[in-house]
């Protein structure tokens, strides 16, 4: 007799492809952004995840497709507001959008064709607006969503969907990192690092925020020998770090931080340079996890409350528990299913 082993991760009570039966009169539509839009497929991709807005109480779901000519986002959902609210959110970014309507045979083989990746796609934003409804924050870093609980962003968790494409079950695991607080200016400013030996962080890699509310991957590539106060001549304009974060950003920061610091962008947008005070580069690498019995204990928490309320369509998910003796060829077969994804089903003990 084996014992049994508890993983990081929910497992849904049923095959999901229940929710497309129970979802009443599915409609599609295609909205076409043109290449040359200012736009990018990435930016495209993380509008439409605003869409998990609507999921707690709609059946939608996105796919977005690029090609030489166009981005387009395949929208299947159950009512029309979503899709007039994405359109908008395009539209108020000046973003040129066609829309075609599928034709209910148009619509039917498209989720039968398209089926693993619709569910997918619902069950993110459906968990989405779950996390956020329960207090957690998502935090875009790099290409990744993190999510913090209330003010902590310290502790992160990582929640992650994946739909068996035999079975369509549905799977949600999770995980914890932890970063530092800790800014380039607090470092300077508590004299632990010296300004003469700054030039020692040249490549070094940190996190600075970009974008509306996201965080971005970038390499220290230089220093400006000035005060955030001070203009800066950029191909023929003048930015004032200062004046930019007050009156822009609404964030105050002391006119005396020096010096001006060069971030080369790693992800989202390689090797784009931009200008950062010292206070806004976050020297939180390298990542770090939490002692092996707190984590598990954040994880169990976490999936524990999903698992006890997060019900789409009256979809259940419960805890996978797999017995021991049995666990290498479970992990095998979790291995040809989900390729790599695989590290995600690891205990996390």
């Amino acid at each position: 007799m084996g014992t049994w082993l508890e993983l990081n991760a929910l497992k849904s009570s049923g095959p999901l492809s229940m929710i497309l039966s129970r979802a009443i009169d599915l409609r599609c539509t295609r909205l076409t952004i043109p290449s040359e839009s200012i736009t990018t497929e990435g930016e495209v991709r993380r509008l439409a995840y605003s869409l998990d807005k609507f999921a707690s109480k709609h059946f939608v779901s996105f796919v977005v497709e690029r090609t030489e000519r166009e981005v387009s986002v395949v929208i299947v959902f159950s009512d029309r507001e979503p899709v007039d609210y994405f359109v908008g959110v395009l539209q108020k970014r000046d973003i040129r959008v066609g829309e075609t309507t599928l034709s209910p045979d148009e619509v039917r083989k498209l989720v039968e064709r398209r089926k693993q990746t619709l569910l997918e796609s619902y069950i993110r934003l459906a968990l989405r607006n779950y996390l956020r409804s329960n207090g957690y924050t998502p935090k875009r870093i790099g290409r990744r969503t993190l999510w913090s609980k209330g003010t902590n962003d310290r502790l992160l968790y990582i929640v992650d969907v994946d739909v068996d494409a035999e079975g369509v079950v549905g799977y949600i695991s999770a995980n914890t990192k932890t970063y530092s607080n800790e800014s380039l200016w607090d470092r300077i400013a508590s004299r632990s690092l010296a300004i003469a030996n700054l030039q020692e962080l040249v490549d070094s890699t940190v996190i600075v925020p970009y974008g509306g509310s996201g965080f971005a991957y970038g390499k220290i590539s230089g220093f400006l020998w000035q005060k955030v106060s001070e203009d800066i001549e950029t191909n023929g304009d003048v930015l004032n770090l200062y004046e930019y974060y007050r009156s822009k950003k609404g964030i105050g920061i002391d006119p005396e931080e020096h010096p001006v610091v060069k971030i080369r962008l790693s992800a989202p947008e390689r090797d784009k340079e931009l200008y950062y005070p010292p206070s806004q580069v976050r020297l939180l690498l390298p990542e770090k996890r939490l002692e092996p019995r707190m984590r598990y204990k954040e994880i169990s928490e976490l999936l524990q409350k999903i698992s006890s309320s997060f019900k789409p369509f009256d979809i259940a998910f419960e805890r996978v528990v797999f017995e021991r003796v049995n666990y290498v060829d479970i992990i095998n077969d979790v291995r040809l299913t989900y390729g790599d994804n695989f590290k995600t089903y690891l205990s996390p003990l």
